[in-house]
C-alpha cells in the first residue's frame, strides 16, 4: 500500500520588500476562540464532527474544524490531522474533510513552489475593476447587506471569518450595488 504524503511546511521563503516576515500577535478575540496551545490544537482536532463537517461546511453556522490558525501558527501540522482523523474516524481522502485537507496541502505546495509570485496578479489586466483599498462600508459593517455586516462584526468579536463570508466580503467590493464604494457594480 503505498503511504499518503502530506505538506510538510517548507522553511520561510524571503517576501517582497516591505511584507512583514513574521505574523502579527493574535488579538484578545483571537485568543479567547482560539488559545495559543498545543492541547487547545489537538482538543479540537479530536473534536471535529467528521459527518457535520460534510453535511454543513458550507453553512455560516456549519460543523467547521476551526483549525487554521493551529496550522497556521504550527502547533499542529496536516499530517497529524489526517493521521489522527484516520485512526479515529477512517477519514480517508474520499471523505470530504480530506478533500479539504489535501486541498489545503496542495496550496500550500503551490505557495511553496511559486514563492513570492503568489502575491502578483495571475491576471492584472482585471487589477483596474477592484478598489485598491477595502470600501468603509464593509470595514465597518454596514454595508446594507445583512450577511456581510453580521460576518464583519463575527470577525471583529472573535477574530474568526467563514471562508464563505470571507470570499463574499471580497465579491462584496465589487459587486454589491448597496455599497457606498463607489465602485460601479455593472462596469
Amino acid at each position: 500500500m503505498r503511504r499518503l504524503r502530506l505538506h510538510q511546511p517548507a522553511a520561510a521563503t524571503r517576501l517582497p520588500e516591505g511584507r512583514v516576515k513574521r505574523r502579527p500577535a493574535p488579538r484578545c478575540a483571537d485568543l479567547e476562540h482560539f488559545p495559543p496551545t498545543r492541547l487547545a490544537a489537538l482538543r479540537r482536532l479530536l473534536g471535529v464532527d467528521v459527518a457535520a463537517y460534510a453535511r454543513t461546511r458550507n453553512h455560516l453556522n456549519g460543523a467547521v474544524t476551526g483549525l487554521s490558525p493551529y496550522f497556521t501558527h504550527g502547533w499542529l501540522t496536516e499530517a497529524e490531522a489526517f493521521a489522527a482523523w484516520r485512526a479515529r474516524f477512517g477519514v480517508t481522502l474520499a471523505h470530504k474533510l480530506g478533500m479539504e485537507l489535501a486541498w489545503r496541502c496542495f496550496f500550500a505546495h503551490v505557495r511553496g513552489w511559486a514563492g513570492d509570485t503568489i502575491f502578483s496578479d495571475l491576471r492584472p489586466a482585471l487589477r483596474q475593476d477592484y478598489a485598491p483599498d477595502l470600501p468603509h462600508d464593509i470595514v465597518e459593517g454596514r454595508t446594507g447587506v445583512p450577511v456581510i455586516d453580521a460576518s464583519v462584526r463575527q470577525l471583529y468579536e472573535s477574530g474568526y471569518l467563514h471562508n464563505h463570508a470571507r470570499l463574499w466580503c471580497q465579491a462584496t467590493r465589487r459587486f454589491n450595488p448597496l455599497t457606498t464604494s463607489g465602485i460601479d457594480p455593472l462596469g
